[in-house]
């Protein structure tokens, strides 16, 4: 097993065709003054002084190296060189087929020294060992669910399905596509909440059949519907919506990485509360 450790095109193109980039550079600007010689002579003072600039910024170790055609010596050597790694004393390197691109192959030692080098515990007092006091792996998501089970429907027995217009929904409207057979039934009202004061319907899926549940809450107020004229409730309402959303926020987040929702909003009425996802964890 060895590892691919890929040197970066870019710089290893700086450091191999340096040098024939510079002549061909070299090339266009002679090509380029031969052009500009027929000009004007504002354009030729305008090139001098921008020469006379040029040669000003360049060090003056770059003129004592120069080659043969112009070229200079330091530009022939490598710009870039990987600190682990010398082109010189390199092999012959591989060539990926698509882009042309060169590459070595580590050999299996040095990659087991540097798996080796990984795994021993720092030198104590370093950065990296009081990295490896602070960091650590986040805690596990508890809103992962593991149980995709699906639930048992109801019994048919005293459950109505959805009552359609006879002749069925085509008769009124002919371009309604065919329901699925059979009907989805109706939300049967749950009786254990009705002592609370509460009201709740419930309504299995028996046609997607997927592991998953959706909620609906609608809260009210005392004073619903509220006046649309009175701008203080609203704004209090919506704000308190904002509240709640903000409260939740870093629940919500893990929730979302294991798909469930959670949204809140503001109605004339009071708050709708709306959590889905899969059942296992709702």
């Amino acid at each position: 097993e060895r590892l691919m450790l890929d040197i970066l095109s870019s710089a290893f193109g700086r450091a191999k065709g340096g040098a024939s980039e510079e002549e061909e550079d070299g090339e266009a600007e002679a090509g380029d003054k031969k052009g500009e010689e027929g000009e004007d002579q504002e354009g030729e003072e305008a090139e001098e002084e921008e020469q006379e600039e040029d040669e000003e910024e360049e060090p003056e170790g770059d003129e004592d190296e120069v080659g043969v055609g112009g070229a200079s010596k330091a530009a022939a050597k490598p710009t870039a060189k990987d600190p682990a790694f010398d082109l010189e004393t390199a092999e012959k390197p591989s060539v990926e087929p698509h882009f042309g691109t060169e590459f070595w192959e580590a050999p299996a030692s040095e990659i087991k020294g540097l798996l080796a080098r990984w795994a021993a515990a720092p030198p104590k007092g370093s950065r990296l060992a009081d990295a490896k006091e602070v960091l650590r792996l986040p805690d596990r998501n508890v809103f992962l669910a593991t149980d995709f089970d699906l639930k048992k429907p109801p019994e048919a027995s005293g459950v109505e399905a959805l009552q359609l217009p006879a002749g069925g929904l085509q008769k009124l409207y002919s371009s309604f596509p065919p329901l699925p057979e059979p009907l989805p039934m109706q939300p049967q009202p749950l009786p254990s909440v009705a002592a609370k004061g509460w009201r709740a319907w419930h309504l299995q899926d028996t046609v997607f059949k997927t592991p998953r549940s959706e909620i609906w809450l609608k809260l009210s107020t005392d004073e619903a519907p509220l006046d649309p004229t009175d701008a203080a409730k609203q704004v209090m309402l919506a704000m308190l919506s904002r509240v709640l959303r903000d409260t939740l926020n870093e629940i919500a987040y893990l929730a979302e990485q294991a798909s469930l929702h959670i949204r809140v909003t503001s109605a004339s009425y009071g708050l709708d509360l709306t959590v889905g996802g899969f059942h296992h964890k709702l």
